[in-house]
């Protein structure tokens, strides 16, 4: 066991190098708060993962962290987006908005690999040497002074608060819950989570039949499918499906795919024409070669508790979306601007200067209810906005079908722009000068921290109108 000389020391341990993690790292770097960032693997910036969609309410706090180029420099946007009928094989829509979140909302929305936004994010960290990788942290345990985290190599770090962004298999998240149950019974159940649909996705080698910018979906009953041709040519194909129960599962235990059914599931895509008017399916986008394949199943859930006293968990391990509406990643970077929020402000209205040895716990616990009081509601309701989409286009029942073949395709374009702003403009945005933005982007939809606006909801849009 490691001596009390071998323990390192800081203010904030961040567990996990993802795009949560490393957006808090960064934000906290910028605020000159002390930290460390503990990584299970080798690598940060491994090419692993699909396709990630950032819409501008991410976008913004990059902009504010000064990734945003970086960015740019690899993302591209969706320039066409064809609807196909899984059955027909024929159009159901043309979902083609080139411009129009720009217009609306100053940022276009970026298609990227996953790992190129980790590796914009870490290229803008100045401490490098605070992000400690193959650090597999195995448990985490807490006093009125501080927390411990233990890593699987014996090491143990220390700090003043820890915040997990370990993903949707979160060992933080399973030692806040397991101390929160323990003060309150009515959290005994909270982790059971639902779990309808899986995925299998890849990346492909670029392929003489699409260009940067064109995407294609489509939809059939109880699963929906397609790809995004990406700025260097490669495509990310996906598809979704409805998995056989049971669907309220432990989210400590998320069922895992067989090697046999991942086959299955892809035999059941490749054959498709990707549209209507092609004489090319998505094996052949695939027979180019791939640089990576993955699955996973898609459970969706907002958790009633977040934290426990110095412990607090984020992002997916908290608030996992459904990826349809491309709002997860998205959000993972919102809860960490309103932890860094809160964090500054907190400290400082109780006169506690942020390189203080000792934060009162009081103090931490209040950073942390803030945030959860803050985000909770607004996650909740992305996250049932996404779960909604993924049953209207994978047709999950007749009104769902009728809705996404019939009543969809007929709705204005504007109608249709206001389900998408509204998930946008009640974001949250980094606090204080400075934070501003240079040369602010010009938009026409006020974010709810200028002015409050109509009520855009994707569910009202969709089923009330």
């Amino acid at each position: 066991m490691a001596s009390l000389e071998q323990i390192e020391k800081t203010q904030v341990i961040i567990v996990g190098g993802g795009i949560s993690g490393l957006s808090l790292a960064l934000m906290l770097e910028q605020l000159g708060v002390s930290y460390l960032l503990l990584e299970a693997y080798s690598s940060l910036t491994k090419p692993v993962g699909a396709l990630i969609a950032l819409n501008p309410n991410g976008l913004r706090i990059l902009d504010q962290l000064g990734v945003l180029p970086d960015i740019n420099a690899v993302a591209t946007p969706l320039l066409r987006h064809v609807v196909i009928d899984g059955e027909s094989g024929k159009r159901i829509a043309d979902l083609s908005f080139p411009g129009y979140m720009r217009e609306r909302h100053g940022y276009e929305t970026a298609f990227q690999a996953r790992h190129e936004v980790v590796v914009a994010l870490e290229r803008n960290m100045k401490s490098k040497e605070r992000l400690r990788v193959g650090k597999r942290v195995v448990s985490v345990n807490q006093d009125e002074k501080g927390a411990m985290v233990h890593c699987e190599d014996g090491s143990r770090y220390r700090a003043q608060m820890v915040v997990g962004a370990d993903g949707v298999h979160s060992v933080v998240r399973r030692e806040v819950l397991k101390m929160a149950k323990e003060k309150d019974a009515t959290l005994e159940g909270a982790d059971i989570v639902r779990c309808e649909y899986g995925t299998v996705f890849a990346i492909a080698n670029p392929s003489e039949h699409l260009q940067p910018g064109d995407g294609y979906s489509f939809q059939r009953n109880s699963c929906n499918g397609g790809v995004v041709c990406g700025r260097d040519g490669r495509n990310y194909l996906f598809y979704h499906f409805r998995r056989p129960g049971p669907y309220d599962v432990p989210v400590e235990k998320l069922p895992r795919m067989s090697a046999t059914e991942v086959e299955e599931r892809w035999a059941e895509i490749l054959p498709r024409r990707v549209s209507e008017s092609a004489d090319f399916t998505y094996a052949d986008l695939l027979s180019a070669g791939t640089t990576s394949k993955g699955q996973s199943v898609l459970p969706h859930f907002t958790l009633p508790k977040w934290y426990n006293g110095r412990i607090m968990a984020m992002g997916d391990a908290v608030h996992k979306f459904n990826p349809m509406t491309a709002q997860g990643g998205n959000n993972c970077i919102e809860t960490a601007a309103a932890i860094a929020n809160h964090l500054h402000d907190t400290l400082a209205r109780h006169n506690i200067p942020l390189l203080q040895p000792q934060w009162p716990k009081k103090a931490v616990e209040e950073i942390f209810a803030a945030v959860e009081q803050e985000r909770m509601p607004r996650v909740t309701g992305l996250v049932q906005e996404s779960q909604e989409l993924q049953y209207t286009f994978s047709w999950d029942t007749w009104w769902y079908k009728i809705v996404a073949k019939y009543l969809f395709p007929r709705m204005n374009k504007s109608k249709i722009a206001d389900a998408s702003s509204n998930s946008i403009v009640g974001a949250v945005t980094l606090k204080g000068d400075r934070w501003e933005v240079p040369h602010p982007r010009d938009h026409i939809v006020p974010w709810e921290d200028e002015a409050f606006g109509k009520d855009l909801s994707v569910l009202g849009v969709l089923f009330k109108q």
